[in-house]
């Protein structure tokens, strides 16, 4: 499931194929958002993640980074505290 998605068509596919695999079962809640002083800072989001299929669930914490230029999101990162869950799980 890792890898670079480039543009809003290989974003929503990628999202539309890990909601599909988990059955539509997929909770991100933001525990918080932190904004740099400058407008070239990323935005950083901590954000803990559930997902389940076959009534198995998982959780994991996840960072999130936004780069914004001119007002629009131009770059996203995540990363996920403990991917083993979310592999097991996604297969």
């Amino acid at each position: 499931m890792a890898g670079v998605h480039r543009g809003t068509d290989e974003v929503l596919g990628f999202l539309a194929t890990v909601l599909e695999q988990v059955e539509g079962y997929y909770q991100q809640d933001v525990r918080r958002i932190i904004v740099g002083q400058d407008a070239e800072d990323p935005v950083v989001v901590l954000v803990h993640c559930e997902a389940g299929r076959d009534g198995v669930v998982v959780e994991a914490d996840e960072v999130h980074l936004h780069f914004y230029r001119d007002g629009r999101l131009a770059r996203f990162v995540g990363y996920a505290t403990d991917f083993s869950g979310m592999d097991a799980l996604l297969g």
